[in-house]
């Protein structure tokens, strides 16, 4: 993985966003409580920041993925000004607002983080498109 691709993934997971696919959304699924998040009740803050750390450590690999075939979607536009497709977005605002109310999230909040990630990462595939610079 190129460093620029590693540098807007750790960009990316820094700001806080959060991603729930993959994996992690195979695990729910196989959950006796149909997806549902466990109830949380922690002795400590410590606690609940060890856990989020957890979240994240899962969080964080899957976003690298994301940004891989992202760039390599790249490749299969034929300009800088194909790389945004709005019916597209739409269809993955829908899905992940019926994946929060169905894992008890708050769809409006699921929507604006996916929202940020969706123009971060739109604006690192335009990055794909722009000329490299000049030798020295």
């Amino acid at each position: 993985m190129s460093s620029q691709i590693r540098r807007w993934c750790l960009a990316i997971a820094l700001g806080g966003v959060l991603l729930s696919t993959g994996n992690i959304a195979a695990r729910a699924d196989a959950r006796p409580d149909g997806g549902k998040p466990p109830a949380v009740s922690c002795a400590s803050l410590d606690e609940v920041r060890s856990n989020i750390d957890r979240i994240d450590r899962a969080i964080v690999p899957l976003l690298a993925e994301r940004a891989t075939y992202v760039a390599e979607a790249a490749k299969f536009k034929s300009s800088q000004s194909t790389v945004v497709d709005v019916s597209r977005v739409e269809r993955i605002i829908a899905r992940v607002r019926v994946m929060a109310e169905e894992n008890g999230a708050d769809p409006a909040l699921i929507e604006r983080l996916y929202r940020g990630m969706i123009e971060t990462y739109t604006t690192f595939e335009k990055g794909v498109w722009a000329p490299p610079p000049p030798a020295p």
